[in-house]
């Protein structure tokens, strides 16, 4: 059964993206374009980069985009003008917003995630997304009866940087404030576009400062 539901949310979420973005729906996404590149930090399209930058774009343009402030996110808008059981509405409605590390594959070989800023691990369905061990990253995670689904859009960060974002993580933790941590994901994101800026030349400790 999670297979099967497993492969729901993939179609759902492609179909979304496809729906949301025809005809005058292109414009809203130009616009959310914009402002989620004024949040995190503009990349060259022939940077190598480029790619995960607009997996992780499209995420946060499906799961926390609102074409008006009176309206719901466009996964919302979505789940709305169609008739899903509830079970695949609920893994849309609840998603984990959260900076991760790639802890180890247990016995059973499956992918253990660490989720450093609500402080729990995460077993992942399956990895889809080429990771290794240690690599810690800004991403998403949907939850389908108590496994979990990393979305493709990643964003890893230098791993000297791990000590000072983790000890970062337990004072936003503290707030319990999803806006905060909406915003201190965000700005990591654009942290690390500054880096890459520097060619990565850079001390990264030097540029991720809070």
């Amino acid at each position: 059964m999670t297979a099967e539901l497993f492969a729901k949310v993939k179609h759902h979420l492609e179909q979304a993206l496809t729906e949301s973005t025809k005809n005058e729906g292109y414009t809203h996404l130009l616009k959310a374009k914009e402002e989620y590149f004024s949040l995190t930090g503009g990349i060259h399209e022939e940077s190598d980069e480029y790619e995960h930058k607009m997996n992780c774009f499209n995420d946060w343009f499906l799961l926390h985009y609102s074409v008006e402030k009176s309206r719901p996110p466009i996964i919302i808008e979505y789940l709305l003008h169609h008739k899903l059981n509830d079970d695949v509405k609920d893994i849309f409605t609840t998603p984990n917003y959260s900076l991760f590390e790639y802890k180890k594959i247990n016995s059973k070989k499956q992918v253990v995630l660490k989720d450093i800023l609500h402080n729990k691990n995460l077993v992942l369905i399956e990895m889809m997304i080429g990771l290794v061990e240690k690599d810690f990253f800004v991403g998403r995670t949907l939850t389908i009866k108590d496994q979990n689904y990393l979305m493709r859009g990643i964003c890893v960060l230098p791993p000297e940087v791990k000590s000072i974002c983790s000890k970062y993580c337990k004072r936003i933790r503290k707030l319990n404030n999803p806006t905060e941590e909406e915003q201190f994901l965000l700005t990591l994101e654009f942290l690390k576009t500054k880096w890459l800026r520097y060619g990565k030349n850079m001390d990264a400790k030097k540029i991720f400062i809070f």
